[in-house]
């Protein structure tokens, strides 16, 4: 689900969205596993500079809800609730040709990587260093969000999100999804999602041909999703 709150009056305006999704699937006679577990929480405040350019500051946080496990070890906790928590602080230039459309560059952005649990999450995958809950980062970030309309009940969003660190311009950090939503009648939406993340701290176990781990290193992640929901605009 999203949410929108916006404040607007004469050259300033204050914009914020809350972005979730939390989805569960059935495997076998008893397991369920989570398919979804996401939110994130944006804050910018503008400054208009000319008819379609602002000052801006702001943050974008993002974190989970829930337990996410090693499958198929259903004991091992690799993610929970604010572990990993991401947050973006940006003072940058926003671009805003239309409502719906908009595009952030900000060459100051402080990225903050933290881990409240780390009694039960190993830290260290997160890029985190080995006695510390936090890793912070100074780079530049991109956050574009953009929306194609097709025709009135079919369009595509665009929900994309880059940083490079100051200090190694090689590490890329993607964050890019692309919804499909498709209205049918007034209250129901047909959604496919595809999203793509890329983080060069966030590593994952690499294993031999017995099936040994070996090391560990970083992936693209690739996830997509097909489904049928409610929407009611107010």
């Amino acid at each position: 689900g999203d949410f929108n709150a916006k404040y607007i009056k004469g050259k300033h305006k204050w914009e914020n969205m809350f972005r979730m999704k939390f989805g569960l699937m059935k495997l076998g006679a008893k397991e369920i596993r989570k398919n979804e577990d996401f939110w994130e929480l944006n804050s910018n405040y503008g400054l208009k500079a000319s008819k379609k350019w602002y000052y801006s500051i702001g943050f974008n946080l993002k974190s989970q809800f829930a337990k996410g496990y090693k499958y198929p070890n259903d004991s091992v906790v690799v993610s929970n609730f604010f572990s990993p928590g991401y947050l973006y602080s940006s003072l940058g230039l926003e671009y805003t040709p239309s409502k719906k459309n908009r595009f952030l560059l900000s060459p100051v952005t402080f990225k903050s990587v933290f881990i409240i649990d780390t009694s039960m999450v190993e830290h260290t995958q997160y890029g985190i260093p080995q006695y510390s809950k936090s890793k912070r980062e100074l780079g530049a970030y991109v956050k574009i969000n953009y929306t194609f309309n097709f025709n009135d009940d079919i369009y595509l969003e665009n929900h994309f999100h880059l940083f490079t660190d100051y200090k190694s311009l090689k590490k890329i950090d993607l964050d890019w999804e692309a919804n499909l939503r498709v209205n049918i009648g007034p209250f129901f939406i047909i959604n496919f999602s595809i999203h793509l993340m890329y983080d060069n701290d966030v590593t994952f176990p690499v294993y031999d041909d017995s099936g040994a781990e070996i090391g560990r290193e970083s992936k693209l992640q690739f996830k997509e999703y097909l489904g049928l929901g409610a929407a009611y605009k107010f």
